[in-house]
């Protein structure tokens, strides 16, 4: 009997996704905020004391910094409103009840016990649903997990998680993208440029996270969760050298530094990680960019601004000595036709020496066409050649956003045929409902 509870969870989860996709497509309806390269030039200091725009390139600047893809897309483009709705449509059907299924007795097979879940048999992939990402989450968390297992252990080095924060009160005014583009810059700048860090710090894991402030609209206090091994971090140095690298964010995108706290230092929060509180941290590492409640108390515009990039922000990033281990969960191995793969030329004959020494063995080569030879076990087909994506295609304006509709319930169809056949043969003992009723 598949439990009620994880019914009443996917329905909490149904209404949150729900709300964000009709704020998506209010914000598609409305249009989004000036492009953050622009404002970026508005906050400049040169143009307040002479009246005058600083050149187009802190746009290009900013998208890079942002993680963002290069694009063949006019520098001062606006988010395209077909692809909001698209997004929107996406996370709407991976969150119709025909998609989202409790399941009851499924099987660890590890430990054997039995358990309860639940989940989408089509993800849309997207942060803003409630569904996938606590998928994402999973999967991040799966990664810190293996990282923090498989690491060498190296003299005097140990595990900190570090928070970073950065003073919002200059950023009031600025899109969720731009504030996010200060601090990711300043991020790089220590773990790249600063001599403080790369003596101390042998490899990092680093997720982004942030709140909307209660008492002022539009002010987001984005903060930076950093997975740290290296030698021992003195509180204080650290606090001077993340100073520093915000200073530098900020000159870059010509933002005013002021930071309110009494010793003029941005704040760091470091704390020892060990073996029995490495789940609570990695859990509060991989949880989410923000929650998902939030997402319904950004502007319009602003979501629409977020919504519109062609990558989300790079959130979850590993460096140094981390990423090397976890390169080894999927090593890079090209697909490759089956390597012995046997032929006519070099089949042999399969038999055992005779005992009697005057039977007659047949010895000559049987001729075996190739299609009827068996395949090496661990081959695999190559992969399909990828189709361009969906973004891509609707802002070129190859596809509109209804064309896309037809088209994306046609692979829903056949990607929901295949998970069930899948989850069937994964736990063959289970019992799997979705929120329709119908049971499988």
């Amino acid at each position: 009997m598949v439990d009620s509870i994880q019914k009443a969870k996917l329905r909490y989860k149904q209404q949150l996704s729900a709300a964000v996709a009709a704020r998506l497509e209010t914000a598609a309806a409305v249009g989004s905020q000036p492009h953050f390269g622009t404002i970026l030039e508005n906050h400049s200091p040169a143009n307040h004391l002479a009246g005058e725009r600083e050149p187009a390139t802190v746009h290009s600047a900013a998208n890079h910094l942002a993680g963002e893809q290069p694009t063949n897309e006019p520098e001062n483009s606006q988010p395209n409103g077909e692809t909001v709705r698209a997004l929107a449509y996406r996370i709407r059907a991976c969150n119709q009840n025909q998609n989202l299924f409790a399941a009851a007795d499924l099987h660890n097979a590890e430990t054997g016990e039995l358990y309860a879940g639940r989940g989408s048999l089509w993800c849309c992939g997207s942060r803003f649903c409630s569904n996938c990402v606590g998928r994402l989450a999973r999967r991040s968390a799966k990664i810190a997990e293996f990282v923090f297992a498989n690491q060498p252990a190296k003299p005097f080095h140990d595990w900190r998680f570090v928070v970073f924060t950065m003073p919002d009160n200059q950023l009031a005014g600025l899109p969720l993208t731009a504030q996010r583009a200060v601090l990711y810059h300043a991020w790089r700048w220590l773990s790249t440029k600063s001599e403080f860090w790369k003596k101390k710090v042998a490899g990092s894991i680093k997720s982004e996270e942030f709140t909307i402030s209660a008492e002022r609209a539009n002010v987001f206090h984005f903060h930076s969760n950093a997975l740290v091994f290296g030698y021992f971090l003195d509180e204080k140095l650290l606090k001077i050298e993340w100073t520093r690298a915000l200073k530098i964010s900020f000159a870059r995108f010509g933002i005013v530094w002021h930071c309110p706290t009494k010793n003029g230092l941005a704040d760091v929060q470091i704390s020892r990680v060990s073996k029995s509180n490495f789940k609570q941290t990695v859990s509060e590492l991989c949880k989410y960019i923000t929650k998902p409640q939030d997402w319904q108390k950004i502007p319009a515009a602003a979501l629409a601004d977020v919504a519109g990039n062609p990558r989300f922000f790079r959130a979850f990033e590993l460096q140094g000595v981390c990423r090397t281990v976890a390169r080894a969960i999927r090593p890079n191995q090209p697909e490759t036709a089956p390597q012995s793969q046997p032929t006519a030329a070099n089949r042999q004959p399969d038999f055992q020496p005779n005992a009697d020494q005057n039977a007659y063995v047949h010895t000559k080569q049987i001729i075996v066409p190739n299609f009827l030879l068996p395949p090496e076990r661990n081959w695999k087909p190559p992969p399909r050649p990828r189709r361009k994506s969906w973004f891509l295609r609707i802002s070129a304006g190859e596809i509109t956003a209804n064309d896309y509709k037809t088209e994306l319930s046609a692979d829903i169809e056949n990607a929901i045929y295949f998970r069930k056949a899948q989850l069937r043969a994964k736990f063959p003992f289970a019992e799997f409902e979705t929120l329709s009723g119908e049971t499988f």
